[in-house]
């Protein structure tokens, strides 16, 4: 859907530097409403968005794409954008904005694939959908930041976890399906989902279960029962690396009523048994 823009405004890093001069990344925790929405803007730095309680809508270079909580979009300098809501709604998200020698600075030395690309390739895509514990880190690195933007380390320090977790997403097996079932796969790690079963599928996404099944063989060649049970795992291996949990109690937390399949599932999928995980977490 195309959307007629208006003239943007143009922000500098140098104007930032102004308000806060020895900023090195400027770290902002926004609160989008009907009333207060983010204005067509571009900019010439970089950024980083990242949601974190409900939706809104973004334009992105005259395009509009619903921005969910769960996603993040990589801004290049000479992106326009804005961010609104409908009436009543609210969005909350975090921005990181840096100079463009940041990252730079870290392709220079460790020739990161995804920084080049983000950098040179305009076909490359400027939004990741991460899954509940990828996101999870990128907010917790972002709320770090709030607390530390004046030293280039604790910058570099959030942008080298945030390509690590960029580098995870890229191997996410859902990436080809269809929105609507990223979205409910992303969904199915809470611990009620887990024990419900496939059919939990059903619930989150509003499609029959054989409806879902078709789409999941059409798009990652699997199961809804293969996903949850792989959901289940990373659930499992996470507690395990904590150390915080009973393993017996795990498997019930995971939905899996008998102990031996958790054990023989867990085996499968990690090449040993979970307290053998647990003593040497990979």
């Amino acid at each position: 859907m195309q959307k007629k823009q208006s003239v943007p405004s143009h922000y500098s890093f140098a104007v930032i530097r102004q308000h806060h001069p020895h900023v090195i990344g400027h770290m902002v925790r926004h609160e989008v409403t009907y009333e207060r929405p983010i204005p067509l803007h571009d900019h010439d730095y970089y950024e980083i968005q990242c949601g974190c309680e409900a939706s809104a809508m973004q334009t992105l270079n005259g395009q509009e794409d619903k921005f969910l909580c769960n996603d993040v979009y990589m801004l290049r300098p000479e992106d326009q954008h804005e961010i609104h809501v409908s009436p009543k709604q609210k969005f909350v998200y975090y921005n990181i904005a840096f100079e463009t020698r940041r990252l730079e600075f870290i392709y220079e030395n460790y020739h990161l694939e995804s920084i080049k690309k983000w950098m040179d390739d305009r076909s490359w895509p400027r939004k990741v959908r991460f899954s509940p514990m990828g996101i999870a880190a990128i907010r917790n690195g972002l709320r770090e930041m709030l607390l530390d933007t004046q030293r280039e380390f604790a910058v570099d320090r959030f942008l080298f976890n945030f390509f690590f977790q960029l580098e995870q997403a890229k191997r996410h097996p859902y990436h080809d399906c269809p929105e609507w079932l990223q979205q409910t796969i992303a969904r199915l790690d809470e611990p009620q989902w887990l024990k419900m079963g496939p059919r939990a599928m059903q619930k989150l996404s509003g499609y029959t279960l054989e409806y879902v099944s078709r789409i999941l063989k059409k798009y990652a060649n699997t199961t809804p029962r293969d996903v949850l049970n792989r959901i289940r795992m990373e659930h499992a291996a996470a507690r395990l690396g904590m150390g915080t949990c009973d393993v017996y109690s795990l498997a019930n937390d995971c939905g899996i009523e008998s102990p031996s399949y958790f054990f023989r599932l867990f085996k499968k999928t990690y090449g040993c048994t979970p307290l053998q995980y647990r003593h040497n977490p990979r």
